[in-house]
């Protein structure tokens, strides 16, 4: 199909819209220019769309039976995705450390790196201690107070970046 009668198509389509009342108007004005025209087959009455939507839904329970219905006994093949690792040495981390060694040099950054490591490997290993001892509402206040001195880090460093110290 060209523009040009694609074009064609729209301009008879404005000018004899009063002619164009029906599919088969519509197919007629259509193949003057060369156009092929096919409307899909939908469901008219409330009665066939009620019909189409209980076959797709048996259709879809069909199918999740025979999901289902597969062995789940593991096979020997396996992946581990560590989930934690990007937020502990995300890209984050590596930006900190670069500017953190340009402002304060390579062995406190480094010993920040090691001490900061080692806080959140014990917090790790005493995670369900901590849970049980601050409460549901006790983690949620230091998330907020965490994510509050994250903020801040982060306008720090974009107005570091943009002073060029």
């Amino acid at each position: 199909m060209t523009k040009l009668s694609l074009f064609g198509l729209i301009l008879a389509t404005n000018l004899f819209a009063e002619e164009l009342k029906t599919i088969d108007n519509f197919r007629a004005a259509a193949a003057k220019p060369n156009v092929v025209l096919s409307v899909p087959d939908w469901e008219q009455t409330p009665e066939a769309i009620t019909a189409s939507i209980k076959h797709a839904i048996a259709k879809a329970n069909a199918a999740l039976d025979q999901i289902a219905a597969q062995d789940r006994a593991g096979s020997d093949e396996f992946g581990v995705v560590p989930l934690g690792m990007p937020l502990i040495a995300g890209p984050a981390l590596l930006t900190a450390l670069l500017i953190l060694v340009d402002t304060v040099g390579l062995v406190f950054t480094l010993i920040s790196l090691l001490v900061t490591l080692a806080l959140v490997a014990i917090a790790f290993c005493n995670a369900d201690l901590f849970t049980r001892w601050m409460g549901r509402q006790g983690l949620r206040g230091v998330s907020k107070i965490i994510a509050l001195l994250l903020a801040a880090i982060a306008i720090s460093l974009i107005r570091r970046g943009w002073q060029g110290t």
